[in-house]
């Protein structure tokens, strides 16, 4: 038995390529959006760590025992990393002074994703900026 009738065999072919290729360019948008989150992330650390050196520091360069909080408003945080605010999310930065070291810590607990089972695979993102000083006096960061 031959069937001639091969009316709606390409549509059904590009109903079997349509579905993986969408989930690809999606997973590419994602991870793009992912990498510009963390980019961001990034430089808002560098950004609150260079704030607390400023407000930290005295005329002598001399780092003060008040360092143990975020110096940055949210609306600064926002105009330096506005991708981080979008849709509601707001990224969390902690300051923390231990010994030698001031931890700037940004992180943001969820992530939103395009695809729903990426947020479960990706998680939340962290970034930590050390700032270390000896006898009172910054030495670098890292």
């Amino acid at each position: 038995m031959c069937l001639k009738n091969r009316s709606g065999s390409a549509v059904l072919e590009f109903a079997f390529v349509l579905w993986p290729f969408l989930a690809l360019i999606f997973a590419i948008f994602d991870l793009g959006h992912y990498m510009l989150a963390q980019h961001e992330l990034r430089t808002l650390t560098a950004e609150v760590a260079r704030a607390v050196i400023i407000s930290c520091s005295n005329s002598y360069g001399s780092l003060s025992a008040s360092c143990n909080a975020n110096p940055l408003t949210t609306a600064q945080e926002r105009a330096i990393a506005p991708i981080l605010f979008a849709g509601g999310a707001s990224p969390t930065v902690t300051v923390t002074p231990s010994g030698g070291t001031i931890a700037v810590t940004a992180t943001m607990t969820t992530f939103p994703t395009v695809l729903p089972w990426w947020g479960n695979l990706v998680g939340g993102l962290s970034v930590t900026t050390d700032l270390y000083y000896s006898a009172g006096h910054l030495c670098h960061e890292s």
